[in-house]
């Protein structure tokens, strides 16, 4: 999981499960056949070895594309985020838009009292 990621990690999993398909499938046939053939098993560990070999080629070359098509990933991830600015910084530093709400709240919301006013009520009241 550390060399392909959690997104690739599925696709990685089927392909060296068909990579390891092919020798398991195919050595033991081909080795027999080989036996009953030249009757030693020289043959039959050469084949074997060079099963394994090709396989491990193969993988190689995998996990080659792999790597390079995560540096490319990365490379197009840190491109995009020095061109666009984050959507959460640029929200935070709008202003904040007018909504019906706080039209409603300016036209109820009581005028500011003054101190004269506080002065006045003072006097009515005692």
């Amino acid at each position: 999981m550390d060399l392909v990621g959690a997104q690739r990690f599925s696709s990685a999993v089927g392909l060296v499960t068909i990579v390891e398909c092919g020798p398991v499938l195919l050595g033991p046939p081909l080795t027999g056949s080989f036996y009953n053939y030249y009757e030693h098993y020289d043959y039959t560990y050469v084949s074997s070895g060079i099963i394994l070999i090709v396989a491990s080629g193969i993988l190689f070359v995998g996990m080659t594309i792999n790597y390079r098509m995560l540096a490319r990933e990365k490379k197009e991830e840190e491109r995009r985020e020095r061109e666009e600015p984050k959507e959460e910084l640029t929200a935070m530093l709008a202003p904040p838009s007018p909504s019906k709400s706080d039209e409603e709240a300016e036209k109820k919301a009581p005028e500011a009292v003054a101190l004269e006013n506080v002065a006045r009520m003072d006097e009515d009241t005692v």
